[in-house]
């Protein structure tokens, strides 16, 4: 019941601080309260990150400073009866049988995510970071910089908003607040469809985004893509909106809007720059170019700064490791010139593509119908639905050719495709998930441009048919994803077993959560075990951090011992026998055994972990792995003495 009414707090602090700024810059006399409310939420959401940045600095993360900071969010719901009635009058008429029928299926999708929301966090980039690090921070009481490429040192606004839940509701009140503010992600969308399309064609694109795969594979985790996308609709909505109202007072003030948005989704994520860009080359599309751009380009710097000069503090890279060799500083001792060559080696592997025109126009069609594996189209896709309607919609772009700017579909493609030129052009990684922010532009585009040109042609069914179809696949795979953690609550399993079953190599977790304590230190390259272990804790993985040398071609065990003392480590996790005929065996496991050799480690505890194959489909991997705890021997070792 706390994590609940947690929730329900914080979503108000978002609706209110959102609220509050939209009043102030008068723009309760064109937004209605119903559309208010959800753009409030997305803007106050991202106040909340941006706020919770300077109070983390200063070291104000305690239980009273996060209440007061969720209270005062709450006092600007005094300014929502300002606020206009609900629009268009249609949206206040009852609901057709359709819209029943539409609406009855959105909540089922909503119990199927709530009740993920129920269960324990288990996909592994949650575990190593989007929850791991605001556990960290709630630990320590404030914001501390963390050494590590892509799983560290990036902009962290989303995962800040994940912070006052997990400190005053717990583990549970985070994980229910990404499903809330996923939902509220869905509402967002339901608005700017209705804008354009009539309310039976705005839920169900509201629905068939909600159960697109790659919302379900990320909504209900930490994953950033769908809290992304809050900002990247409440954007365009804003463009759109202050495109209506050219010359007025609002005009500037929903740039504004517009440029926070865009500013907070660059906080979020680096892939938010490329909406920053996108938005704002749209912004300067205007014979006001100037004003709109210095409005939307100082409010986007203003917020989203925060983190990239957290890393150049830190590091001398704004966008570390980007940057690195040209701005960085090697002797921080976090990264090297050398880190940063293993690293853009190992991050090829990030493109399965060439980033080229060609493949610019391919990738879309490559990833949907037979992806490569590194696009991870086939478990966070974007449904079949583009490409079901995608000639109607083709069709109807060329039909309107002629009033194609005046639209706010046009806006919102056009903030999307140059999102994605950017995107692809940029050369990080091409998993297909990153263009989830602005996927919800597109559909709504695609199935504004395919209706225009199927009903007066009265093929108005064969794009229904598309969408019927759509929803029938991706509901049928959200049911399956949903299984598990059904499984999980009907059973009354445990905490214990159900990570054994989720998570890899989980026996040593166990273990150690038993029998260490807050004096000892581990390390591993299980980067999952960082939310997962009590214990404090030292990710190694090669390719990501330096301060413990693990490439490949580092044998030096005494330059290994005295990082590894350096760190205060105590004990080490790693596979008992490493593959020595992989291309890319462990070296963390390589190097253990050779100090286990000359008397510096020694092994106290064996195991054998089935690595599951499919979380979904409770598949485990056909071989058992050995894996083996050392306990550091310190007084034995010369090379730590």
């Amino acid at each position: 019941m706390t994590a609940l009414l947690v929730v329900v707090v914080q979503v108000f602090a978002c609706i209110g601080y959102g609220a509050a700024l939209l009043r102030a810059m008068s723009l309760h006399r064109v937004l209605p309260l119903d559309r208010a409310s959800v753009i409030a939420f997305a803007i106050g959401s991202g106040i909340l990150g941006w706020l919770l940045f300077p109070m983390g600095v200063v070291g104000w993360l305690g239980t009273v400073p996060l209440i007061v900071l969720m209270l005062a969010g709450c006092a600007g719901l005094a300014t929502l009866p300002a606020f206009g009635p609900v629009s268009p009058p249609a949206d206040r008429a009852s609901l057709s049988h359709i819209e029943i029928a539409i609406v009855a299926v959105l909540l089922v999708a909503i119990v199927f995510d709530f009740i993920e929301g129920l269960t324990p966090p288990a996909d592994a980039d949650s575990l190593t970071y989007h929850f791991a690090i605001p556990k960290m921070f709630v630990a320590n009481g404030g914001i501390d910089f963390v050494p590590v490429a892509v799983d560290g040192a990036v902009p962290l606004l989303v995962q800040l908003t994940y912070l006052p839940a997990f400190a005053l509701g717990g583990e549970r009140a985070m994980t229910l607040w990404v499903f809330v503010s996923g939902w509220f992600a869905v509402a967002l969308v339901y608005g700017a469809a209705r804008r354009l399309l009539d309310r039976p064609w705005s839920l169900t694109i509201a629905l068939i985004f909600a159960t697109t795969p790659a919302v379900v594979y990320g909504a209900g985790s930490g994953q950033v893509e769908m809290r992304a996308a809050l900002f990247a609709v409440g954007a365009a909505i804003a463009i759109a909106l202050a495109n209506k109202v050219r010359g007025t007072r609002a005009d500037l003030a929903l740039i504004a809007v517009a440029g926070l948005c865009s500013g907070f989704c660059a906080a979020g994520k680096y892939f938010g720059l490329a909406l920053v860009a996108a938005a704002g080359l749209i912004v300067l599309f205007d014979r006001r170019w100037f004003m709109r751009g210095t409005v939307f380009g100082g409010c986007a710097l203003l917020a989203g700064f925060q983190w990239y000069a957290w890393n150049w503090i830190h590091t001398g890279d704004p966008f570390f490791p980007a940057l690195f060799v040209l701005l960085g500083r090697p002797q921080v001792g976090i990264w090297t010139h050398e880190s940063q060559a293993a690293f853009k080696s190992i991050f090829q592997y990030e493109t399965g593509v060439p980033a080229s025109l060609f493949w610019l126009v391919a990738y879309p069609l490559k990833a949907t119908i037979n992806g490569l594996p590194i696009f991870e189209s086939g478990r966070t896709g974007f449904g079949p639905l583009l490409l079901l309607i995608g000639p109607f919609a083709l069709a109807g772009l060329w039909l309107r050719r002629g009033s194609i700017r005046s639209s706010d579909a046009s806006i919102y493609l056009a903030i999307a495709g140059l999102f994605y030129v950017l995107w692809f052009f940029s050369g990080i990684s091409q998993r297909i998930r990153h263009l989830l922010p602005v996927l919800p532009l597109v559909l709504i585009a695609c199935v504004v441009a395919a209706e225009r040109w199927a009903v007066p042609r009265r093929a108005s069914p064969a794009v229904v048919l598309a969408a019927v179809l759509t929803v029938a696949i991706q509901l049928a795979g959200h049911a399956l994803f949903t299984i598990g953690s059904a499984r999980h609550l009907m059973s009354g399993q445990s905490r214990e077993a159900y990570y054994a079953q989720m998570v890899p190599f989980y026996e040593p977790i166990a273990w150690i959560n038993k029998h260490l304590d807050q004096n000892s230190k581990v390390i591993t390259e299980f980067r999952w075990y960082n939310y997962l272990v009590n214990t404090p804790i030292f990710i190694a993985q090669p390719y990501k951090q330096a301060a413990v040398d693990l490439q490949i071609h580092n044998q030096d065990l005494i330059k290994f011992a005295q990082q590894i003392k350096i760190q205060g480590i105590t004990h080490v996790v790693a596979l008992a026998e490493p593959d020595l005929a992989d291309p890319d065996p462990s070296t963390l496991s390589i190097l253990s055994i050779r100090l286990t050799e000359i008397g510096c480690l020694r092994p106290i505890q064996d195991f054998r972990s089935l690595r599951m194959g499919s979380r979904t489909l409770r598949m485990p991997a056909a071989n058992e792995t050995p894996l083996v705890i050392y306990n550091v021997v310190r007084p034995l070792c010369p090379a730590m003495n």
